[in-house]
This record gives structure tokens, sequence and C-alpha cells, in this order.
């Protein structure tokens, strides 16, 4: 049967429209399956199961990808199959076939929590049963049944590294091991012991391959009527605990520097001024005098330092030690990203007078409520993309609007001990009191 030639260049033009309208559709689908099955994967994390995180969200990359291409490419290849006057089934087992290609370059290009020679060869082993069932059905066309089949069990050999970590996954957490120990003084006095918990997280940084520690070594004799303290920062291999450099330096008693780690393997030691190292503890040159206010919260990966001046808060960047051009309308940063602070100090009650923990982000722009809750904690940073929550029985991670992204149960009292300079782990300290 001959079809009109305007009837066929009708038929071709509908393919760009809907190819578009496919897209556009998949780019929603997707945004909305990465979002759902991210909750889901947050409940099982929840759940104590102690299944890999890592490797669920793999899964769902995986299985919203290719939905979303399903979704974009099936309309695309039943469209142009309509102009070629293919069969209409013929047509959308292409599509669904073809689909498998983002989802295959995913699992090759992954290198999360799968093993990259499993993740190839099931990438491999997916690609041969759909050439071998293609070739199948141009010899045997009445076999478009077992041609249909070859596409799901393609799709599933794609899970099969994910499914191989989490079938191997130890049903306990991991224990922690020493490494090592190192004796930096012998004999100890009560003043050299850390004074508090936030103390703990400016006494001691890593930065580069070095640990860089500082301590309070002993009276030193008075200036005037100051008593004084000898200060002592040394640098430790972080492999070994082996010593390789130190400094001594007096300072006011009761005034013990802070270290903070920077984005480029620097140290800078804040006491009365900021001090830039390098990790063998020599000068850099790069000073800033706090001529008043305070400084005491770098960001995760850090770059940017906060300088509450009273009223306000600025930002510095830590690879020039200059002040950054944004001014934040706020009293105290209790953490600090490259553009914004969080804290926990400023209460809606007149929005939400039944709760006692909110969370607000403040930046150029103002103040933006992003949570509340009926119990109170504080938020920190893990990066520009994830903030730590403690409160209620319980740690969660938001996203930069407050939307809950994991959640998990914990007795005691949990804070946030530290997190690596890429956001990508953090540490939680419980205990007993509250």
């Amino acid at each position: 049967m001959l079809i009109p030639a305007w009837r066929s260049v009708a038929r071709w033009i509908l393919v760009l429209p809907v190819t578009a309208a496919s897209f556009m559709a998949a780019y929603i689908a997707m945004e909305l399956l990465f979002a759902l099955i991210a909750h889901g994967v947050s409940a099982l994390d929840a759940s104590g199961l102690n299944l890999p995180v890592s490797a669920l969200l793999s899964a769902q990359g995986v299985l919203a990808i290719y939905i979303a291409s399903a979704i974009w490419l099936v309309p695309t290849t039943w469209t142009i199959g309509f102009a070629s006057g293919i069969h209409s089934r013929t047509s959308c087992i292409f599509g669904f076939a073809i689909a498998l290609l983002p989802s295959g370059a995913y699992v090759w290009a992954n290198r999360g929590p799968a093993n990259n020679r499993l993740a190839h060869a099931a990438v491999f082993a997916s690609g041969v049963i759909l050439i071998f069932a293609l070739l199948l059905f141009w010899r045997l066309p009445a076999r478009r049944k077992l041609y249909a089949l070859a596409v799901p069990f393609a799709l599933l050999l794609l899970f099969i590294p994910t499914l191989a970590i989490i079938a191997n996954a130890p049903t306990r957490p991991p224990t922690p091991q020493k490494l090592w120990s190192a004796t930096l003084q012998n004999g100890t006095w009560n003043d050299m012991n850390t004074g508090s918990e936030f103390s703990a997280t400016r006494q001691m940084v890593i930065t580069g391959n070095r640990l860089i520690a500082v301590y309070d070594a002993g009276f030193a004799p008075y200036q005037g009527k100051q008593p004084m303290s000898n200060y002592r920062l040394v640098s430790l291999d972080l492999q070994s605990g082996r010593l390789r450099n130190e400094n001594a330096f007096v300072g006011k008693w009761g005034a013990m520097p802070e270290l903070y780690a920077t984005l480029e393997d620097k140290v800078i030691v804040a006491s009365g001024s900021l001090r830039e190292l390098n990790p063998d503890l020599t000068e850099t040159g790069r000073i800033f005098e706090i001529e008043h206010g305070r400084i005491d919260q770098i960001s995760p990966d850090g770059s940017t330092m906060a300088w509450e001046t009273f009223p306000g808060v600025k930002l510095i960047d830590t690879s020039t030690l200059a002040i950054l051009p944004t001014h934040i309308d706020a009293s105290i940063a209790g953490s600090v990203s490259h553009n914004s602070i969080l804290t926990d100090n400023i209460y809606w009650v007149n929005k939400y007078p039944t709760d006692h923990g909110f969370v607000t982000k403040i930046d150029s722009q103002g103040e933006h409520l992003i949570f509340h809750d009926k119990c109170s904690g504080g938020a920190e940073f893990l990066g520009e993309r994830g903030i730590f929550l403690a409160g209620c029985g319980k740690i969660r991670i938001l996203d930069p609007n407050g939307t809950i992204l994991h959640e998990r149960a914990l007795t005691g009292n949990p804070r946030l001990a530290g997190v690596s300079l890429n956001g990508k782990r953090f540490a939680v300290v419980v205990s007993d009191s509250q």
C-alpha cells in the first residue's frame, strides 16, 4: 500500500516535536525518580539493615537513567517507525533496547562502589546479548517475543555489580583499628589537656600527608602581670606518626592557638592573628591581623573562614587571607560555607510556636529558615551539598534547601566530630550525657 507523499512528509515532521516533548518528559521523570528513590534509600538506611548506601544509590542511578531514557527514546523510535512504515511493536522494542545505552554508559563510567572490572564485564555481556538478539531477530522475525525478553535480561545484568556489593556487605560496621601512637612530651600537666570538644576540633588537623597538632607544653615566665605558656606545634607523618618538624613559641596562658586545614594543603594558625604555614611548619608569608571580633569557623573544604566582626560576618579566602566582598548580617556563625553561614540561635516562634529547633541559613540576600522541628540541635555544613543536623535521638543529612536526604536513629547524644575536606566522609561522636 503506497502512502501519499504529503502524508509521508507529515509523518516525518511529527518526529521532531515528539522527540522534544518526550525529552522534556524524560528530564522531569529523572528528577522525580532520583528524589523518590533517594528517599527510599534513606528509609532503608534508617532501618538499621546496614546496607551500603552508596551501592543503593548506584542501583537507583541505573534504574532512573533507564526509565528516563525509555520515556525519551520509545516514543521517538515509535514515531520514526510510524513514518517509515515499520511495525509499531518492532519500533517500541528497538526503543527499549536503545535506552539501555545510557544506563550501560553510566555503569561503565561509574567509579563509585562497584568493582570496575565487574561493571565492565556486565556492560559487555549486556551488549553481547542485545547484538545476538538483534541478529536473531533479522534471521527469525517470528521470534519477536524472544527478542523482547533479551531487553530486561540485559538490563538485569547492569545491576550485577551493585547486587554483588550488597550481597558481600558486612553485617556490622568495621571495627576501628589503631594505626600508630606517638609520645610528644614526657610528663603531662593539667593545662596540656584539651579544654572542650570544640577545642579538640581546633588543635589537631590533617593537611596533605601530615598531621599537625598544637598543645600547651608548660608555663613560661610572666610578661608583666600576664601569665604565659610555652606552646609547641608539631608536624607528624600521617602514615607512621614520626615527628618530622616542630616549632615552639610563647603565648598568653589560656589562649591555646587554633589550627585550620586549608583547601591547598596548608595550615592556618590562629593566635591573635592568622598565619599560614606549609605542612613542614615553614611560613608562607601570608598573615591576617584580627583587629577586633573573632575567627573560629572554617568551611569543610577549607576554602573560607568566617570573621565575626560584631555586627556582621565577613568571609575570608584562605588561599589569599583576603576579605571577600560578601557581607552577612549575622552575629555568630555556627558553620560556614563559601557564601553563607548556618545558625540555630534564630527562633521563628511566631510562625512555628510549637517548635524548638530551627536551622537558619544566612547569605548576602538575608535569612532563610530551611528546617524546623520539635527538638533543638546545631546544624553544620558537610560541604556545599550537605548539612548535618543532630536532635531527637537521630542524625539527619539535609540538602542546602533543608530537605531531609538521610536520617538514622542513634541513642545518646550524637554530635559531629569532623568531616573530610571533600565532604564525603564525616565522623560522629555519641555520649550518654544530655
